[in-house]
């Protein structure tokens, strides 16, 4: 016992040297588009991810992956959302071994099938069969590259930093592949069934047929939702490339599915428009910044925290005294905290459309200051307020 304990404590040490890696170019979450991940739990009947060596039998030799470097349950790679396995304790099962298995997809109409598969030993082929409404039926081939392999390992999509043997660590990484196989959205899916794999491909020279098994750890559906002409955006990034010969276009990296019943041809003219919404929102802040520098720029905190919270803000120079609203206030604002205002001082508005314009103000009875506003000349983001009176009085 105590020598398993060290063992554990041992593997616990070396995980924080190494870290899973997922495709860069498709790692951006960007929501998991229309995409419905399938419940495969009730189909599971191996165990792939280990704890220490000996935890797992993948491939029957007692490898497996380091279950210390999972991914999320709830997964979201190139833009298609995955319900990803977790280690499970007492020798669980966390993928599904391919034997023609039926999977248990609502009907109706789809794009196409993604998957988060690998092989063992060789490269599995097989095929995804898919059965509609209309009694015909379609099969897709199914090409996974082992989960790991020397001395060239394949890329893979999710790579884990090493492989657990049935006695210790080998430092060859492990994988895990994405495919895709598409259906006809045309028509109404009534059932589908994963491949039956028992032979592949060896990666040696002539590419000879190898034992080897296909094992799935998630599976997600495009569904076709669409009528007509419809095209619906799976995934979408931005890109350190510019196309050539321009001032630096930015290139953007999109996986546009047609979601209707009708083929999208070149006369129907799809154009895709990149909204820049980020840029846009740091010029639009910039551009704000820069109107009313006055009351940031060379300024110091006034001494008194605004009763009015978050929302108002104060600063002041050896000139003047600023107060912003971060939101826009309704025909008058009333500012119930001590600010250096006295009967006579003229309240001015810094920047934006009515910028220098005098804002009618008095002191009430509670010391309050009072600001009559335009609510329909209101600024967009926020106002700022200025009291010119040649620096803040004692």
């Amino acid at each position: 016992m105590r020598q398993r304990l060290v063992a554990l404590l041992g593997l616990a040490s070396l995980a924080t040297g190494f870290e899973l890696v997922i495709n860069p170019k498709k790692a951006q979450d960007s929501g998991g588009g229309n995409t419905m991940a399938v419940d495969i739990s009730k189909l599971r009947n191996n165990r792939g991810f280990g704890m220490s060596p000996g935890d797992a039998d993948f491939d029957g030799s007692n490898f497996a992956y380091p279950a210390q470097f999972l991914p999320n349950e709830h997964l979201v790679y190139n833009g298609v959302n995955y319900n990803f396995p977790q280690y499970q304790p007492g020798k669980g099962s966390d993928n599904v071994l391919a034997q023609g298995q039926m999977l248990d997809v609502p009907k109706g109409r789809y794009i196409g099938v993604h998957m988060l598969a690998a092989a063992e030993g060789a490269i599995a082929t097989g095929f995804v069969n898919a059965t509609y409404e209309d009694g015909s039926t379609s099969s897709g081939q199914v090409l996974v590259d082992p989960f790991w392999a020397w001395p060239y390992p394949y890329g893979g999509d999710i790579i884990f930093p090493y492989l657990m043997t049935d006695t210790a660590i080998n430092y060859n990484r492990t994988m895990i592949f994405q495919t895709v196989n598409w259906l006809d959205s045309t028509k109404e899916l009534t059932s589908l069934q994963l491949p039956n794999v028992t032979v592949g491909t060896g990666n040696g020279r002539g590419g000879a047929s190898e034992q080897t098994r296909l094992h799935i750890f998630a599976v997600s559906m495009i569904p076709a939702k669409g009528h007509g002409l419809a095209l619906d955006v799976q995934y979408a990034r931005s890109t350190n490339m510019w196309f050539e010969g321009t001032n630096k276009t930015q290139i953007v990296e999109a996986t546009i599915n047609n979601v209707g019943t009708e083929w999208i041809l070149a006369k129907n003219g799809v154009k895709v428009i990149v909204e820049s919404v980020e840029q846009d929102n740091l010029r639009t802040a910039g551009q704000w910044i820069k109107t009313h520098a006055e009351a940031i720029f060379n300024t110091t905190y006034w001494y008194i925290t605004p009763e009015e919270g978050k929302a108002v803000r104060f600063t002041q120079t050896a000139d003047a005294f600023y107060m912003s609203t971060l939101s826009a206030p309704n025909a008058t604002l009333t500012l119930r905290s001590p600010v250096p205002y006295v009967s006579g001082d003229k309240v001015t508005i810094e920047g934006g459309k009515m910028a220098g314009h005098v804002v009618p103000s008095k002191q009430l009875g509670d010391g309050s200051l009072q600001l009559s506003i335009s609510e329909e000349n209101a600024d967009e983001y926020a106002w700022v307020f200025k009291i010119d009176f040649g620096g803040p009085r004692a």
